[in-house]
């Protein structure tokens, strides 16, 4: 089921809210996968208004960055432990990078946040997320880091990002 990447950025309850308990806990009892595509969140990557579209394009992948941090530190995660989601087409070298730094701002912050303290980031990314990618030769690099068992490939034909003529 496609959710929106950052729902706020529409006018809906953040991932941080109780809002979205009852869809999710409908979508861990079917065993149904929350499917997150980068840019869907109507919030683009800011750039320079005169900057070339090459520049856009580039950086869709951090939206992926962005709504994986806000639901590493949300409590949602904990209410919902069997509940599993997918960041579609965003790539996967970032993701050893991001758990490295949210495990230490983690490590050193979560006792005056409103953070929960039991697991660190990288946990719960290991226990909830799967990272897609259709071309990405550092990320298969560093798969091991990642956890091959985390990794999925997509195509995203017909689309330029893909491979067709």
């Amino acid at each position: 089921m496609t959710f929106p990447d950052l729902p706020d950025r529409l006018g809906l309850p953040s991932v941080h809210s109780d809002h979205w308990d009852p869809l999710l806990s409908a979508m861990e009892d079917t065993g149904l996968v929350l499917a997150q595509h980068f840019g869907s969140g109507g919030f683009p990557p800011p750039i320079a208004p005169d900057a070339p579209f090459a520049v856009f394009v580039t950086l869709m992948g951090t939206m992926s960055m962005t709504s994986m941090t806000d639901w590493l530190f949300s409590n949602t995660l904990y209410r919902h432990p069997k509940l599993k989601i997918g960041l579609s087409e965003g790539g996967i070298g970032w993701i050893p990078y991001i758990l490295e730094r949210a495990d230490s701002v983690w490590r050193k912050h979560r006792f005056y946040n409103n953070v929960n303290q039991d697991h660190p980031p990288s946990y719960l990314f290991k226990k909830h997320f799967h990272g897609c990618f259709i071309e990405d030769d550092f990320g298969v690099e560093m798969r091991h880091m990642i956890g091959v068992d985390k990794i999925t490939w997509e195509c995203d034909y017909p689309h330029s990002d893909s491979f067709w003529p």
